[in-house]
């Protein structure tokens, strides 16, 4: 999170320097259809295993369908619809996210506006490293993990950017992602069968230690959407939600761990 020191020295930056002299570049409003094209990529196949999960998880704790194939069919058709309603939302939110990106650049300063986030700088002489991915995303890292912006390959200007950029500072080509980005259908796959398990399993042990590194992550994935400043104050505020989740997670572990289940 950023201290209060560097978010006055930001809005310093903004109401005292002339931008209307400064290079200025926005994203080409055409660019998000490609960009929407990745995201879906990755959420679809994600919803549909949630959906599938959900499906399973209804089966194994109710016994088959003996409680009825069109209760569990409805729940998870419910569980569908509100995924796709939810997906579709963020998309058009992210859309209005991207077109109000605007990068300026002075003789020794970048200065990022975008909705939902506080302006950023990064002095020249402050920027640490500059990432090219393979899909032509650049990282700018300062002083610190959250002193950092992102450019999109859909800049307008990009390879005018990229050269001021390369003056400043050798561009790296990204050679591996992160763990976390590389395997993140691990982190997936793990978190649905610890939910699995908290709802199918009647064995006590297995009930609470699942329950308990399921709501370590839920806690540990709020604060660093809380913390993070690279994420939009709309998703911040909704993190809260979470909550509802970690809180009925907390209580079906404890009514099966100590509600008369045999270990």
């Amino acid at each position: 999170m950023q201290s209060p020191q560097i978010l006055a020295h930001n809005n310093y930056i903004s109401a005292n320097y002339n931008l209307t002299t400064m290079k200025r570049y926005k994203n080409k409003p055409e660019g998000f259809s490609e960009l929407r094209k990745q995201i879906l990529s990755k959420t679809i196949p994600m919803m549909a295993l949630i959906v599938l999960g959900s499906l399973a998880i209804s089966y194994f704790s109710h016994d088959g369908f003996k409680e009825g194939l069109t209760v569990i069919l409805a729940y998870t058709g419910l569980i569908a619809v509100v995924l796709i309603f939810s997906t579709f939302r963020s998309i058009k939110q992210q859309q209005a996210v991207f077109n109000s990106f605007e990068l300026a650049i002075s003789d020794d300063y970048l200065l990022r506006k975008q909705q939902g986030l506080a302006d950023k700088t990064i002095f020249f002489i402050d920027i640490e490293t500059i990432t090219e991915t393979e899909k032509g995303f650049l990282g700018i890292k300062g002083a610190t993990t959250d002193d950092s912006i992102f450019l999109s390959p859909y800049l307008d200007g990009y390879d005018e950017v990229k050269n001021i950029l390369q003056g400043v500072k050798p561009i790296n080509i990204q050679q591996t992602k992160s763990f976390l980005a590389k395997y993140q259908w691990v982190g997936v796959l793990a978190v649905c069968g610890l939910m699995a398990a908290v709802y199918t399993s009647n064995n006590k042990i297995i009930v609470g230690i699942s329950g308990v590194l399921l709501i370590c992550f839920l806690v540990w994935g709020f604060y660093k959407t809380r913390t993070s400043s690279l994420v939009d104050q709309r998703i911040k505020s909704r993190a809260w939600m979470i909550w509802v989740v970690i809180l009925s997670m907390a209580l079906i572990v404890y009514y099966k761990v100590f509600g008369g289940l045999q270990p």
